[in-house]
Protein backbone atom coordinates (compact mmCIF):
# COMPACT_ATOMS: atom_id res chain seq x y z
CA UNK A 1 0.00 0.00 0.00
CA UNK A 2 2.65 2.31 1.12
CA UNK A 3 4.63 1.94 -2.53
CA UNK A 4 0.77 2.20 -4.33
CA UNK A 5 0.93 5.81 -2.14
CA UNK A 6 4.43 6.95 -3.07
CA UNK A 7 4.05 5.93 -6.92
CA UNK A 8 0.83 7.96 -6.88
CA UNK A 9 2.89 11.31 -5.47
CA UNK A 10 5.74 10.71 -7.45
CA UNK A 11 3.38 10.98 -10.97
CA UNK A 12 1.53 13.93 -9.37
CA UNK A 13 4.71 15.76 -8.94
CA UNK A 14 6.35 14.71 -12.01
CA UNK A 15 3.28 15.42 -14.19
CA UNK A 16 3.19 19.61 -12.79
CA UNK A 17 7.13 20.00 -13.06
CA UNK A 18 8.99 20.94 -15.66
CA UNK A 19 12.55 19.83 -17.22
CA UNK A 20 15.56 22.39 -18.29
CA UNK A 21 13.73 21.82 -21.86
CA UNK A 22 10.02 22.27 -20.85
CA UNK A 23 11.30 25.51 -19.62
CA UNK A 24 12.29 26.93 -23.24
CA UNK A 25 10.83 28.27 -26.32
CA UNK A 26 12.38 27.54 -29.34
CA UNK A 27 14.69 24.16 -29.86
CA UNK A 28 16.63 24.01 -32.78
CA UNK A 29 18.59 19.89 -33.34
CA UNK A 30 20.77 18.74 -35.85
CA UNK A 31 20.33 14.62 -36.02
CA UNK A 32 21.22 11.53 -37.92
CA UNK A 33 19.71 7.81 -37.69
CA UNK A 34 20.54 4.70 -39.13
CA UNK A 35 17.29 2.08 -40.20
CA UNK A 36 16.01 -0.79 -42.30
CA UNK A 37 13.03 -1.87 -44.35
CA UNK A 38 12.21 -4.79 -46.46
CA UNK A 39 14.64 -3.01 -49.11
CA UNK A 40 17.27 -2.27 -46.87
CA UNK A 41 19.07 -0.20 -45.06
CA UNK A 42 18.39 3.87 -45.26
CA UNK A 43 20.87 6.67 -43.71
CA UNK A 44 18.78 9.95 -42.54
CA UNK A 45 20.21 13.25 -41.36
CA UNK A 46 19.22 16.78 -41.14
CA UNK A 47 17.53 19.36 -38.94
CA UNK A 48 14.50 20.39 -36.70
CA UNK A 49 13.10 23.09 -35.14
CA UNK A 50 10.56 23.32 -32.83
CA UNK A 51 8.15 25.97 -31.20
CA UNK A 52 7.50 24.45 -27.37
CA UNK A 53 3.70 25.61 -26.19
CA UNK A 54 2.42 25.47 -23.05
CA UNK A 55 6.03 23.79 -21.83
CA UNK A 56 4.26 20.48 -23.26
CA UNK A 57 2.98 20.87 -26.65
CA UNK A 58 5.67 21.17 -29.38
CA UNK A 59 5.20 22.15 -32.94
CA UNK A 60 8.12 20.57 -35.08
CA UNK A 61 9.29 21.40 -38.76
CA UNK A 62 11.59 18.70 -40.14
CA UNK A 63 14.18 18.93 -42.97
CA UNK A 64 15.86 16.13 -43.48
CA UNK A 65 18.19 14.13 -46.35
CA UNK A 66 17.13 10.23 -46.97
CA UNK A 67 19.79 8.19 -48.43
CA UNK A 68 18.68 4.87 -50.07
CA UNK A 69 20.54 2.74 -51.95
CA UNK A 70 19.03 3.53 -55.27
CA UNK A 71 17.84 7.08 -54.86
CA UNK A 72 18.34 10.16 -52.33
CA UNK A 73 14.97 11.97 -50.70
CA UNK A 74 14.79 15.35 -49.26
CA UNK A 75 12.00 15.35 -46.71
CA UNK A 76 10.15 18.93 -45.96
CA UNK A 77 6.73 19.95 -43.87
CA UNK A 78 4.06 19.86 -46.71
CA UNK A 79 2.85 23.70 -46.44
CA UNK A 80 6.60 24.24 -47.99
CA UNK A 81 5.70 22.92 -51.22
CA UNK A 82 2.03 23.74 -51.08
CA UNK A 83 2.00 27.47 -49.20
CA UNK A 84 4.11 29.25 -51.86
CA UNK A 85 1.91 28.27 -54.61
CA UNK A 86 -1.33 29.10 -52.85
CA UNK A 87 0.13 32.03 -51.80
CA UNK A 88 1.80 32.93 -55.72
CA UNK A 89 -2.03 32.08 -57.00
CA UNK A 90 -3.74 34.20 -54.20
CA UNK A 91 -1.10 36.98 -55.91
CA UNK A 92 -1.95 36.31 -59.36
CA UNK A 93 -5.58 36.91 -58.51
CA UNK A 94 -4.72 39.99 -56.77
CA UNK A 95 -3.29 41.63 -59.80
CA UNK A 96 -5.04 40.54 -62.60
CA UNK A 97 -7.75 42.68 -63.62
CA UNK A 98 -10.96 40.16 -63.15
CA UNK A 99 -12.57 42.08 -60.40
CA UNK A 100 -14.70 39.37 -59.82
CA UNK A 101 -12.00 37.24 -58.19
CA UNK A 102 -10.31 37.81 -55.30
CA UNK A 103 -6.99 36.61 -54.16
CA UNK A 104 -7.26 37.38 -50.52
CA UNK A 105 -8.26 33.51 -49.92
CA UNK A 106 -4.80 32.24 -51.89
CA UNK A 107 -2.71 34.96 -49.72
CA UNK A 108 -3.76 34.16 -46.40
CA UNK A 109 -4.43 30.17 -47.27
CA UNK A 110 -0.91 30.34 -48.59
CA UNK A 111 0.86 32.08 -45.35
CA UNK A 112 -1.19 29.54 -43.30
CA UNK A 113 -0.23 27.12 -44.89
CA UNK A 114 3.89 27.50 -44.88
CA UNK A 115 3.61 28.03 -41.52
CA UNK A 116 1.92 24.33 -40.96
CA UNK A 117 4.06 21.86 -38.59
CA UNK A 118 5.63 18.47 -40.10
CA UNK A 119 4.12 17.38 -36.90
CA UNK A 120 3.55 17.26 -32.81
CA UNK A 121 5.26 16.12 -29.39
CA UNK A 122 4.75 15.85 -25.89
CA UNK A 123 7.13 17.04 -23.73
CA UNK A 124 7.33 14.87 -20.14
CA UNK A 125 10.10 14.96 -18.07
CA UNK A 126 11.34 12.20 -15.74
CA UNK A 127 13.76 14.83 -14.25
CA UNK A 128 15.50 17.89 -14.26
CA UNK A 129 17.78 17.05 -16.84
CA UNK A 130 15.63 14.55 -18.52
CA UNK A 131 12.84 14.43 -21.00
CA UNK A 132 11.30 12.37 -22.93
CA UNK A 133 9.27 13.22 -25.72
CA UNK A 134 7.09 11.18 -28.07
CA UNK A 135 6.11 12.42 -31.37
CA UNK A 136 4.36 12.10 -34.56
CA UNK A 137 4.85 13.74 -37.95
CA UNK A 138 1.54 13.47 -39.99
CA UNK A 139 2.22 16.26 -42.70
CA UNK A 140 5.60 15.61 -44.64
CA UNK A 141 6.20 15.52 -47.99
CA UNK A 142 9.22 13.96 -49.46
CA UNK A 143 11.16 15.02 -52.65
CA UNK A 144 12.61 11.85 -54.67
CA UNK A 145 15.34 12.48 -56.46
CA UNK A 146 16.72 10.08 -59.27
CA UNK A 147 20.33 9.26 -60.65
CA UNK A 148 20.63 12.99 -62.43
CA UNK A 149 19.70 14.98 -59.54
CA UNK A 150 16.53 15.76 -60.69
CA UNK A 151 13.51 15.72 -58.81
CA UNK A 152 11.79 12.05 -59.79
CA UNK A 153 8.32 12.19 -57.59
CA UNK A 154 6.77 13.84 -54.27
CA UNK A 155 5.30 11.77 -51.97
CA UNK A 156 3.64 11.59 -48.85
CA UNK A 157 5.86 10.92 -45.93
CA UNK A 158 5.38 10.65 -42.19
CA UNK A 159 6.99 9.01 -39.38
CA UNK A 160 6.48 8.11 -35.33
CA UNK A 161 9.18 7.57 -32.46
CA UNK A 162 9.84 8.43 -29.10
CA UNK A 163 12.92 10.62 -28.40
CA UNK A 164 14.96 11.18 -24.97
CA UNK A 165 16.94 14.40 -24.06
CA UNK A 166 18.92 14.66 -21.07
CA UNK A 167 21.22 18.33 -20.68
CA UNK A 168 24.72 18.61 -20.98
CA UNK A 169 25.69 22.16 -20.25
CA UNK A 170 23.63 25.31 -20.12
CA UNK A 171 21.31 25.34 -22.73
CA UNK A 172 22.49 22.58 -24.55
CA UNK A 173 21.29 18.78 -25.22
CA UNK A 174 22.26 15.38 -26.62
CA UNK A 175 19.42 13.26 -27.25
CA UNK A 176 18.74 9.49 -28.80
CA UNK A 177 15.22 8.49 -30.79
CA UNK A 178 13.32 5.28 -32.03
CA UNK A 179 11.15 5.81 -34.91
CA UNK A 180 9.23 3.82 -37.72
CA UNK A 181 8.63 6.42 -40.50
CA UNK A 182 6.65 5.57 -44.02
CA UNK A 183 7.40 7.27 -47.12
CA UNK A 184 4.92 6.94 -50.20
CA UNK A 185 5.53 3.55 -52.21
CA UNK A 186 7.84 2.16 -49.57
CA UNK A 187 7.77 -0.12 -46.79
CA UNK A 188 7.65 0.70 -43.15
CA UNK A 189 11.22 1.25 -41.77
CA UNK A 190 12.06 1.23 -38.14
CA UNK A 191 15.68 3.62 -37.08
CA UNK A 192 16.93 4.75 -34.30
CA UNK A 193 19.44 8.22 -33.84
CA UNK A 194 20.86 10.61 -32.00
CA UNK A 195 21.11 14.42 -32.05
CA UNK A 196 22.38 17.41 -30.42
CA UNK A 197 19.79 20.52 -29.38
CA UNK A 198 20.20 23.71 -28.57
CA UNK A 199 17.32 25.65 -26.70
CA UNK A 200 16.44 29.55 -27.18
CA UNK A 201 13.86 31.78 -25.07
CA UNK A 202 11.64 31.22 -22.01
CA UNK A 203 8.41 30.21 -21.57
Amino acid sequence: MKIKILLFFFIITVSFSFSQLNTSKFLVSGKTSLGHSNLGFYGNYGFSFERIFNKRIGAVYNLEGISRKNNFGLHAPMGIAGGPILFAAGIANEVDKDTSTSGTFGIIGGLLLFILPDGITYHHNIGYYWDVSPYANLLGLEFEFNDQHKVDALKYACSFGIKTSYLLKDNVFCFGYIETRKTGGYPWGLGVGIGLSMSFGKN
